[in-house]
């Protein structure tokens, strides 16, 4: 297969009115700028391109992100957080909507899609946060297992009491959108 493959800044591609369709999945919430992101990617597609993708919504992990946020709030863990920024943004569909729309999209679509995840137990659930979830919190304890131990045991704690026990509260956020047929 001759497909290139090129590794790139999605608010600098380099590319410019090149591509029909632009699909993305669970990437654009870790893009901070929106506005940015979505100018970005409305400058590659060609008249009538469009934009097919979903990432983490507005509600998106709530529930665990509260604990998290007070977890590192918390006198044993404040220091270690000190300066902290989160890696997510996670936007409600009308946000999208409206900076999709001033980067220049035509027709626009955008919904919210409630995605609750259950894990089977405990270890499944601490793998799966430790690994896929909180990978930017967890480098903070780099040179710190104990803590890092705690602070995960903290968290499987508080979901070991949930009504719904070990799940994940995920919100997709949904966007089709087009460029119009016509780009000045």
């Amino acid at each position: 297969d001759d497909t290139p493959v090129v590794a790139a800044d999605l608010l600098a591609m380099p590319y410019r009115r090149a591509f029909d369709v632009l699909f993305s999945t669970a990437t654009f919430h870790w893009v901070l700028d929106s506005e940015a992101l979505y100018r970005s990617i409305a400058g590659v597609l060609r008249p009538g391109g469009r934009l097919h993708a979903q990432c983490g919504g507005a509600g998106n992990l709530a529930r665990l992100y509260a604990r998290v946020h007070a977890l590192t709030a918390a006198p044993n863990y404040a220091a270690r957080f000190a300066g902290w920024s989160d890696p997510w943004v996670f936007l409600s569909a009308e946000e999208s909507e409206r900076h999709l729309r001033a980067a220049g999209f035509a027709r626009v679509r955008t919904w919210l899609e409630p995605e609750p995840t259950p894990f089977q137990d405990r270890d499944s659930y601490r793998v799966f946060i430790e690994r896929v979830v909180l990978g930017a919190w967890m480098a903070r304890f780099t040179g710190a297992p104990g803590e890092a131990s705690a602070f995960l045991d903290t968290l499987c704690d508080a979901a070991a009491n949930d009504d719904q026990r070990f799940h994940l509260d995920y919100v997709r956020l949904n966007i089709e959108a087009s460029m119009p047929q016509e780009v000045a």
